[in-house]
């Protein structure tokens, strides 16, 4: 527009005045209204134009249910009626919106409105202005191009603007504090639920009483009522100007789109659903010759919210799946599987699977993220309090095993619950912690963090863990960062930590640790409370409250349990920090609602397990396994989860893993490939384990998790199990919380039908339901066999996952969203950028190669260190192996190899060196251009045994070292700068 128009358009805004430009007004106050038609000619009164649009969608019977005080739900929809004092060319009656009309058309008397405005303290200029905007208003009825003539409104908002929805619901705002039962309002309508008629009728004539008072009369005979649960006699009334008359009962209504019977089955739903989709298809079908992208976003949609408990149901809605990829271009004449296949769809049976996260996440979609808004739960009454009252109290809920201080304990879930209740008690009433309040938990792998962990969930705490044994400066960047999350003006209230921990025959002490982490932080000693665990095991610390130190023992044994606190779906559960391979930790938030529901679902349909088996997931509590899989998953379940406080190797031997696993009877076994490497190292024939080796009867499922696992080191696994055993490798991030591939051993036909590795070598399995995982490149890609994985000519392009995410994933970083938007949504709109790349074979296995910044380019070749390092692996004397990129004069960077020997390997260094060349050479190419490489003892890795390759690559080519906080052992980057220089590199001498 130009700015002469724009003057005369255009509200204007000057000197704090505001001033309309009225120029217009009697144009202005006058609104064209064109009445809702019913059929398909919309010439005539009674017609509606036919919709291509249609939605399949249902809400799962327990989401009613748990509305429900009692088993018998009245159900009150009200509806308001339309007056017009116009006067125009058709019958009023015809006049009468449907109910599809937006609620700015009710009957607002103008005076009232205006005395409500100011009762909320709408006052001054914005009242004259919203007082002009009332006044001296009109319309007429338009239909095509004939017009009644116009008629002044005194009442009803006005319909056409953004102001008019407003002020109704202004208006109507107070009208559900009248009812003393729940209600719930939606614009012009409310519903309101009780088991007691008696009060439910009360509230009935209140809403009544209220309608007269405000002038804004009901309509009677739209009001209706229903039972659930039971059959009732009840019968409602209304009182109007002609007496008592008795509000209809009916069976089925439909609301919001959702047709709900009194039978809390959605038969109903289904039905009429899969009539009207028949019906469009049809149309679809005589209007288009040739079908392409008009249906897929429909198909897309719709099917992702189908769910029903009954196969008759699902039957249904899929002879609609079935009819509509039917019409879609070049697919007529492929089988159904085909089709599904071509248009990226799944059989609704599939989706029919208990707990199905694609129907969950399509329902409750809020936005990127949040699931599930406007429930309530509370994640530890759901690990323990509910097996507590289900009678599983006396069953097994954590076994705890520790040969750095020969000692094992078992809990019951009444014993946790006790114990959990308690410390539930000391963080409330002692120390004032409430929902929102930061706790920071500092503590070994012992059970005692779990009861801190699962006691700051039971009030609505938000707990961060920090890995025992980080130093006093990464102990105090997480308290200075865990501030309460709603401002950044408070601190954690409390600190929670232990006497001691053992990192093999090292004993640390982390009470200086913890003193000198807050001085560091910029706080005092009493700044805050900290309350320590004394280990038995070890000399007992001595406190001092004066000091705000606090004794674990001494306050349980002076507190009383404490309830678990409902908290929002969305509330936060935990930060994490992630593990920081590369860059600044960052502070992932883990919301309650989808963290519960992903988990549960995880371990009875991604692991196999079933309510009383026995799991162990070899992992620290301090990292995200530890999170998912040692403490919430298994207790979710109701499964007994195994902590054990040790290495792989050396405590006392390499034997350890297998002797827990045999011990304690484990069904199911999570691991990482850095600890499978280290016992391969140590004893790579398994001779230490065979007495225990040979009696895992009970042992069903195995999984490795944390980075890419060679061939070598699954085979070797494999050939050391039971035959029985089925083995998956896996991949996820701490930012989902749970696997987002892997063999679904719980899913009928979610792994191949084999023992042993059940994925493809190399593979991390197919994408578990929930994940729509894509490749980033926007190119065709060529079908790739499972063999070829790795070589050079393939196009190496990130992988994506398809938004929305399934619940469980982080919804945020700590007190910096921003952030996180942009660091994981901002590169791919649409789309969850994991930073990890890799391939997608043509049977839908995903292969995960690097990430993103490991991936080396070679005189323009993208290569994948991942491929590189199988090819090393191939050599049965190399155990471990790192591959980064060193500076050339030509050709960029080149590869260079950081090798780990077994120690009965009787081969020379450069022999070693030369096998490794020449297997890369024969298995990736000569484009790799490998030609250089040196032995080391060992391989920097962080705690959660991944290779720090970011570090040993700034060391290689001569740049600042950044060795990241959670390397296990910094002192390997001595003996790995010693290699680098004979090898004839510049490399930065480590400090």
């Amino acid at each position: 527009a130009t700015n002469s128009a724009r003057q005369q358009k255009l509200t204007k805004c000057k000197s704090n005045h505001l001033k309309c430009d009225v120029h217009h007004g009697a144009v202005q106050k006058l609104k064209h209204i064109r009445p809702m038609m019913a059929r398909h000619c919309h010439t005539q009164f009674d017609s509606t134009p036919a919709t291509v649009a249609f939605l399949l969608s249902t809400v799962p019977p327990c989401l009613l249910v748990s509305l429900t005080p009692t088993p018998i739900m009245t159900f009150i929809p009200t509806y308001w009626t339309t007056r017009s004092n116009s006067t125009t060319s058709v019958s009023p009656s015809n006049l009468t919106p449907s109910l599809d009309f937006p609620a700015t058309e009710q009957p607002v008397p103008y005076v009232l409105l205006l005395h409500k405005l100011e009762s909320y303290v709408i006052q001054g200029k914005l009242l004259r202005w919203i007082k002009a905007f009332l006044s001296d208003r009109s319309f007429q009825v338009r239909i095509d191009s004939t017009y009644s003539s116009p008629a002044p409104v005194s009442i009803g908002v006005p319909r056409g603007s953004a102001l008019g929805p407003l002020l109704f619901l202004i208006y109507v705002n107070h009208l559900p504090d009248v009812f003393a039962s729940p209600c719930l309002s939606l614009a012009d309508n409310l519903k309101s639920w009780n088991s007691n008629a008696s009060a439910l009728q009360m509230d009935l004539d209140a809403a009544k009483q209220w309608s007269l008072d405000w002038h804004l009369p009901l309509n009677d005979e739209k009001c209706v009522h229903m039972s659930f649960g039971g059959d009732s006699a009840n019968a409602f009334v209304m009182h109007g100007e002609k007496g008592p008359e008795n509000i209809m009962r009916i069976d089925a209504i439909k609301d919001l789109g959702i047709w709900v019977s009194s039978n809390l089955s959605f038969a109903l739903h289904h039905e009429k659903s899969a009539q009207k989709a028949f019906a469009v298809l049809r149309m679809i079908r005589r209007t288009f010759s040739r079908i392409t992208g008009d249906v897929r976003p429909l198909l897309e949609y719709a099917n992702k919210v189908v769910y029903s408990g009954r196969t008759k149901d699902v039957t249904l809605i899929e002879r609609v799946q079935r009819a509509a990829t039917r019409i879609v271009a070049g697919l007529k004449s492929v089988d159904y599987e085909t089709r599904l296949a071509t248009l990226d769809l799944f059989p609704l049976e599939y989706r029919r699977l208990q707990g199905d996260l694609i129907l969950t996440y399509a329902l409750f979609e809020q936005s990127l993220t949040n699931r599930f808004s406007g429930g309530e739960l509370n994640t530890c009454y759901n690990c323990l309090d509910v097996h507590s009252a289900n009678g599983y109290g006396n069953h097994t809920a954590v076994i705890f095993d520790s040969p750095v201080t020969q000692s094992r304990s078992t809990l019951t879930y009444d014993d946790l619950l006790r114990k959990v209740s308690l410390f539930s008690g000391v963080l409330s009433r002692k120390f004032n912690v409430r929902k929102g309040d930061t706790v920071v938990i500092y503590m070994p792998m012992v059970v005692e963090c779990m009861v801190a962990m699962l006691a700051c969930s039971r009030i609505g705490a938000v707990h961060a863990v920090v890995f025992g044994g980080f130093s006093a400066e990464q102990l105090a960047s997480r308290i200075k960062s865990a501030q309460h999350f709603l401002s950044c003006l408070f601190k954690p209230k409390v600190i929670v930590t232990a006497s001691f921990g053992k990192e093999r025959q090292k004993l640390v002490s982390y009470k200086p640790t913890v003193d000198n982490a807050i001085k560091a932080a910029g706080y005092v000693a009493g700044d805050f409370p900290c309350i320590l665990y004394n280990r038995p095991e070890f000399e007992k610390v001595e406190l001092d409250a004066k000091k705000s130190w606090f004794d674990w023992d001494e306050l349980m044994s002076s507190t009383q349990p404490h309830d678990a606190v409902p908290v929002e779906a969305n509330h936060p559960l935990y930060i994490l920090y992630t593990s920081g391979t590369t860059g600044i930790p960052k502070g992932i938030v883990r919301p309650n609602g989808g963290h519960a529901v992903a988990l549960k679902y995880t371990l009875a349909n991604v692991f196999g397990m079933n309510p009383g088996d026995r799991w162990w997931a070899s992992s620290e509590f301090g990292w995200v396994v530890g999170h998912s899989f040692c403490c919430y998953g298994p207790l979710l379940h109701r499964t007994t989860s195994v902590i054990y406080e040790g290495k792989p190797v050396h405590t006392p031997d390499a034997a350890q893993v297998f002797r827990v696993l045999h011990e304690y009877g484990v069904n199911g076994w999570y691991t990482t490939p850095s600890a499978l490497r280290s016992i391969r190292q140590e004893d790579p024939f398994l001779s230490q384990s065979k007495k225990y080796r040979e009696q895992l009867d009970k042992l069903r499922y195995g999984f490795v998790v944390g980075e890419h696992c060679d061939a070598e080191t699954l085979t070797w696994l494999a050939n050391g199990l039971p035959k029985h055993v089925r083995l998956s490798d896996s991949w996820w991030q701490t930012e989902t919380a749970w696997p987002m591939t892997s063999s679904c051993f719980g899913l009928k036909g979610g792994y191949l039908p084999q023992n042993g590795v059940t994925t493809p070598m190399g593979s991390a399995g197919r994408p578990v339901p929930g994940f729509n995982i894509k490749i980033g490149s926007t190119i065709e890609r060529k079908e790739t066999d499972h063999d070829e994985i790795g070589y050079v000519d393939q196009e190496l392009d990130r992988i994506l996952v398809k938004l929305p995410l399934p619940p469980g994933a982080a919804s945020t970083f700590w007190n910096d969203h921003e952030r996180f938007m942009n660091f994981y949504f901002s590169a791919y709109p649409g789309y969850y950028d994991t930073m990890d790349v890799g391939t997608i074979d043509k049977d839908g296995f995903v292969y995960i190669l690097s990430r993103a910044d490991d991936v080396i380019n070679v005189a323009g070749h993208r290569l994948s260190t991942s491929a590189i390092e199988e090819a090393c692996y191939r050599d049965e004397n190399v155990i471990d192996c790192a591959v980064i990129p060193v500076p050339h004069q030509i050709k960029g960077y080149v590869p260079f190899g950081l090798l780990v020997t077994k120690k009965e390997c009787k081969k020379t260094a450069e022999q070693v060196i030369r096998d490794s060349i020449a297997s890369v050479r024969e298995n990736v190419g000569p484009v790799a251009s490998f030609s250089q490489a040196c032995v080391v003892p060992a391989l920097p890795k962080t705690r959660s045994g991944k290779i720090a390759r970011p570090s040993l690559a700034n060391m290689a080519s001569g740049k600042p070292i950044k060795v990241p906080p959670t390397i296990e052992d910094p002192g390997v980057y001595h003996a790995i700068y010693d290699a680098l220089k004979q090898s004839g590199l510049n490399p930065t001498k480590p400090e």
